[in-house]
């Protein structure tokens, strides 16, 4: 049996049928909204999408349980401002490639849905900010072949034996 309110009716009509709830409440004088008349969500398609992509690529996040209506609509706005699902997409797996929004970085804060989604956040990340850096290792070995500046500096000063400084070159 399903349950039928309506904020006009004094009490709830009871009736094991959809089609005979409406018959009561209609001659009740009631006005009857069935699903079919209530306008769709906009973006709603893409809002589940979302949720799905992120809690299955973003494994190393908390998992989203709740999708209330302040992150539907950071979505639908990234969403009107041009950015597809595939974007979304492409933001949960820099995100779950990045250690820094993952919390190794030194301030044990971690990058949550919300921040994700918010429109400066999402660009930042989507460019590349949030990247890991090479290890340290890596680094200087592709800089071994360079000297500090002031080596390059120290051949222009006087008594620096190879005889440029000693030229008078200023």
């Amino acid at each position: 049996m399903t349950v039928y309110l309506i904020p006009n009716l004094t009490k709830p009509q009871a009736a094991p049928t959809a089609a005979a709830a409406v018959d009561v409440l209609c001659a009740q004088g009631a006005r009857v909204i069935l699903p079919a008349d209530v306008p769709p969500e906009p973006f709603a398609g893409q809002i589940a999408t979302i949720r799905e992509l992120y809690n299955s690529v973003c494994g190393s996040y908390p998992r989203l349980e709740k999708m209330s209506e302040a992150r539907k609509r950071a979505i639908r706005a990234r969403l009107r401002a041009g950015y597809t699902v595939e974007d979304f997409q492409r933001l949960f797996e820099m995100a779950e490639a990045s250690d820094f929004l993952k919390g190794k970085n030194g301030r044990n804060w971690s990058a949550t849905f919300d921040w994700l989604t918010a429109d400066a956040n999402m660009a930042k990340v989507l460019d590349g900010n949030y990247v890991n850096r090479g290890s340290a290792a890596k680094e200087s070995e592709e800089h071994a072949d360079r000297r500090p500046a002031s080596d390059f500096y120290k051949q222009f000063l006087p008594g620096a034996g190879d005889g440029v400084g000693d030229k008078g070159i200023r």
